[in-house]
């Protein structure tokens, strides 16, 4: 079983890792989405720290990034996981730099040449 979750998060660390290659190395087609304050606060995770996209407007990766966050919090779980697509999307997420207070972690939602890359601080809830 260990090896199981072993596969599956390395899985879902290249995911993240080439979509994030793939923004990083087309920047003319990726657009990095600014935040304020207020919108870091208000997409659904404790705090947004960045917000990407490819094919599509920054105001629709908002949109993808709280349906994400709404279903990963779904139940009350403000540390629960997404098992779904979100608007037509399939995200993959990797955790890391986890403490008891909380975790960071890296998503990627995908549909056809559409991306949402995002970046979140999840505190202890």
């Amino acid at each position: 079983m260990r090896k199981l979750i072993g596969v599956v998060l390395t899985v879902a660390f290249l995911v993240c890792f080439d979509a994030s290659i793939a923004l990083a190395d087309n920047p003319t087609s990726a657009t990095k989405c600014p935040l304020d304050a207020e919108e870091k606060r208000s997409l659904g995770a404790t705090l947004v720290t960045s917000l990407a996209v490819e094919g599509i407007s920054c105001e629709e990766g908002e949109r993808v990034t709280i349906a994400f966050n709404n279903c990963r919090t779904s139940g009350g779980r403000p540390r629960g996981r997404c098992q779904r697509k979100v608007a037509h999307y399939r995200c993959s997420e990797w955790r890391y730099a986890k403490s008891s207070s909380g975790y960071t972690a890296a998503v990627a939602c995908l549909w056809g040449g559409k991306r949402v890359l995002v970046t979140y601080v999840q505190g202890k809830s």
